[in-house]
């Protein structure tokens, strides 16, 4: 009985170390498509936060049709840590280095942090301390 539990034992140690580092194939981490890091941001080329956009996440600057409302007049909302900026045109005013991150909020993620009126959703920035 001893040897047989010294035998599972031993079986299931080998198991263990046998699968780690077995292995070399490297994961590499998702990027959320919904956030602009500061290290994208300090990377990305562009003069202004808008060019950086477009250019790492054209898709939040586009103006998708709603369901309920298939023709619904706006843009986007700007929002500069928490204050009600305007449209995306105001993103032409920022720096990207003066930028720590910048997150885009779907319609109704963008109701459910600011409230009701972002039919296009929204785009949070919030710059360098």
């Amino acid at each position: 009985m001893k040897s047989a539990i010294i035998l599972v034992f031993a079986t299931v140690a080998a198991a263990c170390a046998g699968g780690a580092g077995a292995s070399t194939e490297t994961v590499t981490p998702s990027v959320d498509r919904s956030v602009l890091s500061g290290e994208e941001l300090r990377t990305a080329q562009g003069p202004t936060l808008y060019d950086v956009i477009r250019a790492l996440r054209p898709e939040w600057l586009r103006r998708n049709p709603s369901i309920l409302q298939p023709g619904a007049e706006g843009d986007i909302v700007v929002y500069m840590d928490r204050a009600r900026m305007g449209g995306p045109s105001t993103l032409r005013q920022l720096r990207p280095s003066a930028v720590a991150s910048v997150r885009y909020y779907s319609p109704s993620e963008a109701a459910g942090e600011y409230g009701p009126g972002h039919i296009h959703g929204a785009i949070a920035v919030t710059t360098r301390p």
